[in-house]
């Protein structure tokens, strides 16, 4: 009885103690400018993560935009792993592209809005350092230093402290293990 009331405790515990995005929501975004050569991202607890994501869903169905110029992509990941969904801001424009990839469907339909907020969006994107300017140095442009000039790179070991963690957990499945027996002998004497 003890060890049913102990394992309604301890699951009891991690469910109370599970964050926020636990529950299967994206817990982060990926901001990325082709055109600037630049990315960023922003995890579920970040005021800039809330703010994006109530810019990007505040806004009207709209027609697909013919505009070529720069753009973001931002994709919201599940558990920093999963694509759930993509919006590609047009820069400039106010309207976002937004495409949902874990509905069920095979072919997911992208969907095109004008948002309500253009200029908060273009703040908070400059914020995130994304100005919709070309990157002044295109993969065309960039010089390759040849082998013999380039600088060694240092490298840094850092202390692997994994075998402590399996030390513990030994210690930990001896002491439940003993536990066990104990328990067993217990019942058996009686």
């Amino acid at each position: 009885m003890r060890s049913l009331v102990l394992m309604f405790l301890v699951a009891v515990g991690l469910a109370v103690g599970a964050g926020p995005a636990a529950a299967g929501g994206p817990t982060s975004v990926l901001l990325a400018s082709p055109w600037e050569s630049r990315a960023t991202a922003l995890y579920h607890d970040d005021t800039e993560y809330t703010l994006l994501q109530s810019i990007l869903d505040d806004g009207e169905t709209t027609e697909a935009s013919t505009d070529d110029g720069p753009y973001v992509t931002v994709t919201w990941l599940v558990h920093d792993v999963h694509i759930w969904r993509t919006d590609r801001i047009v820069l400039g424009a106010g309207v976002v592209e937004t495409t949902l990839l874990m509905g069920g469907t095979d072919e997911p339909k992208p969907v095109w809005r004008k948002l309500n907020q253009p200029d908060r969006l273009t703040t908070l994107l400059r914020d995130l350092g994304f100005t919709g300017a070309e990157s002044p140095a295109t993969t065309t442009e960039v010089a390759v230093a040849p082998a013999a000039q380039r600088a060694p790179v240092p490298v840094v070991t850092e202390p692997d402290a994994r075998w402590e963690w399996g030390i513990g957990g030994v210690l930990l499945g001896a002491l439940a293990t003993g536990l066990v027996v104990r328990a067993r002998t217990v019942r058996a004497g009686r």
